[in-house]
């Protein structure tokens, strides 16, 4: 049906009454059903709306070549118009990506950190342990140190 009508169109080199409103929401649909299939990751769903917008991006733009100057300006407007309202969710997608990205690429970083930690205290627990590590002996070691340097500076020598 589109394609006697963008014959008819060429032909008299006018749009006429015909209206370019079925093409510019047929145009929406079928980039948003395109972007779902994205998501989805349905092939089928990709290569049939994307045959679709290619398609109702000819017919809109044999449209806007032979439509009238106020319908070439209100067509437009509503391209625009509906490109604000697909932008973010473009952005929102590719946002996503990224998202789902960084996720897939640190998700073991915690899980390695804690690896570390515990080889770090099992390393530290093995030098403890080959140097006979007695902490009696170690206090008295400071507190003997401790008390040697107060008795200096409670009496200095003269």
């Amino acid at each position: 049906m589109a394609k006697a009508t963008f014959y008819k169109v060429y032909k008299k080199k006018s749009t006429g009454s015909f209206q370019s409103i079925p093409y510019v929401m047929a145009l929406s649909s079928a980039a948003l059903w395109l972007y779902y299939g994205f998501l989805a990751h349905k092939v089928l769903l990709l290569t049939i709306n994307t045959t679709t917008c290619v398609l109702e991006s000819l017919y809109l733009a044999i449209y806007l070549t032979y439509a009238s100057k106020t319908d070439r300006g209100r067509n437009l407007y509503l391209l625009t118009l509906d490109y604000f309202f697909k932008l973010p969710n473009v952005l929102g997608f590719a946002f996503g990506i990224v998202q789902i990205v960084l996720y897939l690429a640190y998700k073991n970083a915690r899980k390695v950190r804690e690896e570390e930690r515990i080889s770090n205290e099992d390393t530290e627990a093995e030098i403890m342990g080959s140097k006979s590590f007695d902490v009696e002996q170690a206090e008295k070691h400071v507190l003997g140190n401790t008390t040697e340097t107060m008795q200096h500076i409670a009496a200095p020598e003269e």
